[in-house]
C-alpha cells in the first residue's frame, strides 16, 4: 500500500512540474517561432532600409548580422507577444482582433536598433545622427504595424479547422495563465504536506521522492519534448500558422535543464543527509 502511495506521489509531482515547465515556456516558444518565421524578418527588413541609407558603405556580412540581431531583439519579442495575445483572443472568441498599442515598444525598438548598429559597426553615433536615425525609424512605424497586422490577419483568416483552433487557443490561454500556475503550486504543496503527515517519512526520503520525478521531468522537458516538437514542427506550423516554420524550443530546454539540475540537487542532498544520519 505504501509503495503504491509512493508511486502515486512521484507521478503527481512529475505531472505538476512538467505542466509548470510547459506553462512557463509555451508563450516564449510561440513568440520566438513566429518571430523567426515571419514577423522578425518582416520588421527587420523595413528597419534595414534606414540602416542601409545611414551607413551605405557597410559590408554585406555586417548588414546581415545587424538584421539577424534586430529580428531577435527584446522589443520585437514584446511586440510579437502582444499580437499573439490579440490573435489568441480573437480566435478563441471568434471575434475581430483588437490590436494592441505598440507605439512605446516601437520607440524602444528604434533605440535598440541604434545600439545594435553601434555594437556591430564598433562606432559611437553622434546625438544629432541618432535623432535623424530615430526619426527615420519612427516614420516606418505605420509600415511596421501594417506588416504585423497583415500577417496576424492572415493567421486568423486562414484558420485550420476553426473550431479546433479556437479550442487550442483557449487551452493555450489557460495553460499560460497565472491562475493555472497557482493551481498547480497549491496541488503540489498539498501533495507534499499529505506525504509528510501521512507517511511520517524522514526529510531525506521526502527529498528523494521529490528529486526523482523532478529529475525525470527535466530530461523530458529539456530533450524529449523539444525533439518531438521539432520533428513534427513543420507540419504543425503549416496547419496552425499558415506556413512552415522551425519551432524554437530554446526556453523550454533552458527550463528543462534548470529542473534537471534541481532534481539532481534534491537527490544529492537527500543522500548527504542520509549518510550524515547513519554516521551519527
Amino acid at each position: 500500500m505504501k509503495q503504491g502511495k509512493v508511486i502515486l506521489f512521484d507521478i503527481i509531482v512529475g505531472v505538476i512540474v512538467c505542466l509548470m515547465c510547459i506553462s512557463f515556456s509555451a508563450k516564449d516558444m510561440i513568440v520566438q517561432t513566429v518571430n523567426e518565421g515571419a514577423i522578425g524578418h518582416a520588421v527587420a527588413i523595413r528597419i534595414m532600409d534606414v540602416v542601409d541609407e545611414a551607413f551605405p558603405d557597410t559590408p554585406i556580412d555586417t548588414l546581415v548580422d545587424i538584421q539577424e540581431a534586430l529580428g531577435n531583439s527584446e522589443a520585437l519579442d514584446t511586440i510579437t507577444g502582444k499580437y499573439i495575445d490579440a490573435m489568441s483572443d480573437a480566435i478563441s472568441n471568434n471575434q475581430v482582433p483588437q490590436y494592441p498599442d505598440i507605439s512605446n515598444d516601437l520607440v524602444t525598438l528604434a533605440n535598440e536598433t541604434i545600439n545594435t548598429i553601434e555594437n556591430h559597426l564598433n562606432i559611437e553615433i553622434s546625438k544629432s545622427q541618432q535623432q535623424v536615425i530615430l526619426s527615420q525609424l519612427l516614420e516606418k512605424s505605420q509600415d511596421i504595424e501594417s506588416s504585423i497586422q497583415t500577417y496576424t490577419d492572415s493567421l486568423i483568416n486562414t484558420s485550420y479547422l476553426p473550431d479546433v483552433q479556437s479550442m487550442l487557443m483557449k487551452m493555450y490561454q489557460f495553460i499560460t495563465s497565472w491562475i493555472f500556475r497557482f493551481i498547480l503550486l497549491i496541488v503540489l504543496i498539498i501533495s507534499v504536506y499529505l506525504v509528510i503527515v501521512s507517511w511520517k517519512q524522514s526529510l531525506n526520503k521526502i527529498m528523494m521522492h521529490l528529486g526523482i520525478p523532478v529529475f525525470v521531468v527535466g530530461i523530458v522537458v529539456a530533450w524529449i519534448i523539444p525533439s518531438i516538437a521539432q520533428s513534427i514542427g513543420f507540419e504543425l506550423t503549416n496547419h496552425f500558422l499558415g506556413r512552415t516554420m522551425y519551432i524554437n524550443t530554446g526556453m523550454m530546454q533552458i527550463i528543462g535543464m534548470i529542473v534537471l539540475v534541481t532534481g539532481i540537487a534534491l537527490i544529492l542532498v537527500s543522500k548527504v543527509v542520509q549518510r550524515h544520519k547513519q554516521r551519527s
